[in-house]
């Protein structure tokens, strides 16, 4: 299956570039939220026939250092991992991006391109 996933957002380079998570009230846990289009795609891409069942959509560093995030499919989260499961669409985030992408709204739109993910402050 070819799959092209790009996520776009200014507000994840500078949480990268600073190493900072973003600021929370004390107790107040905050968690990545998924809009319906998000929601949407990711259960038609991980819902594919030779994609197995429970896989999801997997957010980490890039492997490079170069502050950027790497999406992936992925049959199970690796140990560590939050699992955000929305209506049935499952996002595995590791653990700094966990905190990195709290305060976040992952949304979706499909071009001929691909899938395209994106990110806004939650309201």
């Amino acid at each position: 299956m070819d799959l092209t996933v790009f996520l776009r957002s200014a507000t994840v380079e500078w949480y990268a570039e600073t190493a900072q998570a973003p600021n929370r009230h004390r107790g107040e846990t905050s968690v990545l939220d998924l809009t319906p289009n998000a929601t949407n795609v990711i259960k038609d891409l991980t819902t594919q026939p030779d994609i197995p069942q429970g896989s999801g959509l997997r957010i980490a560093p890039a492997p490079d250092g170069s502050g950027e995030l790497q999406l992936s499919l992925q049959a199970e989260p690796v140990p560590g991992d939050q699992v955000i499961d929305t209506e049935g669409a499952r996002v595995f985030l590791e653990p700094a991006t966990a905190d990195l992408l709290a305060d976040q709204t992952l949304d979706a739109q499909v071009s001929d391109a691909g899938a395209g993910f994106y990110l806004t402050a939650q309201h």
